[in-house]
Parts: structure tokens; C-alpha cells; sequence
């Protein structure tokens, strides 16, 4: 006879009935995949933050700079060749196309810490599993890549004194911290890419 408010945002017992359906639905994307020969993989997406930093700032920085990334690459047209196709000379395109990436799973997490506010977004890239390990190629440039484009933002939504003490923080920031590392790929302790097998970590509570 019990009945579930069905607000997932704010109960717990709500959210972990919500979470755990989700869970059960990128897991059967995980397997079906598998099936096809592809391997899942797992890249964060975070922002420099402060706890001087509102929550809305740090949301606003984070979704601008991702769109900025992924939607407006720059592009270049070919030689004509008779197909008169565009190609990409963005970083980011060109690890889309370069490893055939077709399928992807987007989540974005909240969470609260001793840097304050700490939106982010976890993303599943789904490869060849041939190709699995080629990936830890592209992360260093993907990371320059990033900054680029969240330096940019940052520009855009600060004041020029709140842009330059956010520049000065973040230089004396130790970078290894992972929610300062604006992006990172998940490896095991061996240093390998993290092939993922389950849904349960991208939706989970937090």
C-alpha cells in the first residue's frame, strides 16, 4: 500500500528507484554493443572551481565550453576531388571521426566539495575494442584542446577582475586533483583505459 512521491530530484528513495532503471537501461546499451565487437570507455568533463565560484557560474562555464568544443570545430573544405565533403581540422571532430565514434552516453553529475560547487559531465564513447587503448593518444591534446575553449568562456561570463583572479587560483592549483583536471580519461591502476561494463557508476547518486 505504500506509494512513491515520484520527486527523483529530491527523494532519496525516489532517485535510487529512478537511478537503478537507468542503470539497467545503459548496461543493456553496454552489452548490446559488446555484442557488436565495441568496447565502452569513459571521459570526464570538468571546469576549474572555487568555493568563491556560484553554482550557476560553474554550470554556465562547464555547458558553454562544451558546446563550444563540439558544436563550432573549425572546418575546412577539401580539394575538389568530386566528393565535396568538409573535413575538420577540430581536435575534437577529428577523434570523433578518426575512431568511427558512433554511439555516446552523456550524464551530468552535481556534486558539492572542499573546491565548492562541482558540476561535471561523465560521458560513454563506445570504440572497436581493438581500438580501445589507441585512445590514451588523444588525451593530452583533447585536454589543451578543452582549456582552450574554457578559457575562452571564461572570458565571456566573468568579470575581467573575477577572470584574472580565477586565472591566478588556478595557477597555483595542483592539477593532478582530479576535479581541477579538466579532462580525464578512466584507466586502471596499470595505466590503461577503463573498458566500463556496467551503467552503474554513470547513474548513480551524487
Amino acid at each position: 500500500g505504500v506509494k512513491m512521491c515520484g520527486h527523483s530530484w529530491v527523494c532519496p528513495a525516489c532517485t535510487a528507484k529512478k537511478m537503478a532503471k537507468y542503470s539497467r537501461r545503459v548496461g543493456a546499451a553496454i552489452d548490446a554493443l559488446s555484442e557488436q565487437g565495441y568496447a565502452a570507455f569513459m571521459i570526464t568533463f570538468t571546469v576549474f572551481h572555487t568555493k568563491a565560484m556560484t553554482c550557476k557560474q560553474t554550470y554556465e562555464l562547464l555547458r558553454k565550453t562544451f558546446h563550444s568544443m563540439t558544436k563550432q570545430a573549425n572546418w575546412k573544405r577539401k580539394k575538389k576531388d568530386g566528393s565535396g565533403f568538409y573535413v575538420s581540422s577540430g581536435i575534437w571532430n577529428n577523434f570523433i571521426r578518426d575512431f568511427n565514434i558512433k554511439h555516446t552516453i552523456k550524464t551530468l553529475e552535481v556534486t558539492y566539495g572542499k573546491h565548492g560547487w562541482h558540476p561535471h559531465i561523465h560521458m560513454l564513447f563506445f570504440v572497436e575494442k581493438k581500438r580501445l587503448q589507441e585512445i590514451a593518444k588523444i588525451e593530452e591534446s583533447l585536454v589543451e584542446y578543452w582549456n582552450k575553449h574554457c578559457d575562452k568562456i571564461a572570458k565571456e561570463i566573468f568579470t575581467p577582475k573575477q577572470y584574472e583572479i580565477r586565472k591566478f587560483l588556478e595557477s597555483k592549483t595542483d592539477r593532478e586533483d582530479a576535479e581541477h583536471k579538466s579532462v580525464y580519461i578512466s584507466k586502471d591502476d596499470n595505466g590503461n583505459i577503463l573498458q566500463v561494463h556496467s551503467g552503474d557508476y554513470l547513474c548513480g547518486w551524487g
